[in-house]
């Protein structure tokens, strides 16, 4: 015997999910490495084109050219991502001897710290909103490193 009842709320559900999925929009994000992001709707049809040294995104109103040199990452994201919603999204790579920052703030300090919560050292973000953070000085330990409300735990080994 066919349950109407059942029938009814998966009905419900699938018509939920179907307005949920259209409701948001895709948007084109373009990170830079100062910490800046653009973000274009695809209602807005946006086309993006390379060359040598620089990225053209074009829309029906617009057309910006961001150089390379510049530029984190292109993402696809809708606006309910966590990452979509954060202010600022930092970059980092550890290497043997340093640790790079990309995607900093102009002008915000970054702090490092030792296990013990003892600062070890403290720069400034310069314009480039990018910082490279030299481990030579420092011995064999785990080392926090703040900035903003962003934290990270490295080891130095």
């Amino acid at each position: 015997m066919f349950n109407y009842q059942r029938f009814l709320v998966l009905l419900l559900v699938m018509l939920y999910c179907i307005l949920h999925t259209l409701a948001f929009d895709t948007y084109v994000v373009v990170y830079a490495k100062d910490g800046t992001r653009n973000a274009y709707s695809l209602s807005e049809h946006p086309k993006v084109f390379f060359d040598s040294e620089n990225v053209l995104l074009k829309t029906d109103d617009i057309q910006i050219k961001y150089p390379i040199a510049k530029m984190r990452i292109i993402a696809f994201e809708d606006p309910t991502s966590l990452s979509f919603l954060s202010k600022n999204q930092i970059g980092y790579t550890i290497h043997d001897n340093y640790i790079s920052l990309e995607g900093l703030r102009v002008g915000d300090y970054v702090m490092v710290y030792n296990l013990a919560g003892m600062l070890c050292s403290s720069y400034i973000v310069g314009s480039d909103g990018c910082l490279d953070i030299s481990l030579d000085t420092l011995p064999t330990n785990i080392y926090i490193v703040k900035t903003g409300d962003t934290t990270i735990k490295i080891q130095k080994k």
